[in-house]
């Protein structure tokens, strides 16, 4: 049997933190799935083993080992509904689409993102219902611009961490959040803030491998 080797650049694992309510279980899988240590989605199992130009793959459980959400990034236009790839354009006019994510959640089902580098020169990611109903745009921020305050309770939450990356995402009601991702030795600790500074959920992401049959 052959196999394709992804490296992970985000396994996470979800600190029980009390920020939020707890993900919803994953959907039903295929008879006999769950005999071995875990499994996921077959519909996700099958794009990473065929969509062309995959090169990262996401999972993302809780502390209790539930998994909510799987994210695959590919250049596989093909796999990307054309209403999709419309609406990035539109959202994010004059950029450039440098890459695709598909992923599979728990509550919200199959949903992609396209990425783009914008005119600005911004790293900014459109995410859409497969029927092209927009859910969030996601840009990434200059980490010396991360507001005081969160930045102390970015220091607080990962002690001598150093910020590689700030997002800030606006969803369709207009709700922003800052996403911060803080390195402390090999662990990246990824914090999700409300403007105001409010903690809404922290975790850990650890560099992994992960093996797909074919």
């Amino acid at each position: 049997m052959l196999s394709l080797r992804f490296a992970v650049v985000g396994s996470l694992l979800l600190f029980a933190t009390g920020c939020g309510s707890s993900p919803p279980l994953p959907p039903t899988t295929a008879a006999g799935a769950a005999t071995g240590v875990g499994h996921v989605d077959p519909a996700f199992a099958a794009a990473a083993a065929s969509y062309q130009g995959a090169y990262k793959i996401k999972l993302y459980f809780d502390a209790k080992g539930v998994m909510y959400k799987a994210s695959l990034y590919h250049h596989d236009d093909a796999k990307v509904p054309e209403v999709v790839r419309k609406l990035a354009a539109e959202r994010m006019p004059g950029s450039t689409v440098t890459a695709y994510e598909f992923e599979l959640y728990a509550d919200a089902g199959p949903v992609h993102e396209v990425e783009v580098k914008t005119a600005d020169g911004r790293e900014c990611e459109v995410s859409a219902t497969p029927a092209g109903v927009f859910r969030y745009t996601e840009c990434q921020v200059p980490p010396a611009n991360l507001l005081p305050a969160i930045a102390k309770l970015v220091a607080d939450n990962a002690p001598g961490g150093q910020v590689v990356e700030v997002e800030e995402r606006k969803d369709a009601s207009g709700a922003v959040e800052i996403r911060v991702e803080s390195k402390v030795g090999e662990v990246i600790h990824y914090l999700r803030f409300r403007p105001s500074g409010e903690l809404l959920s922290r975790a850990l992401r650890y560099a992994s491998e992960v093996e797909v049959g074919r």
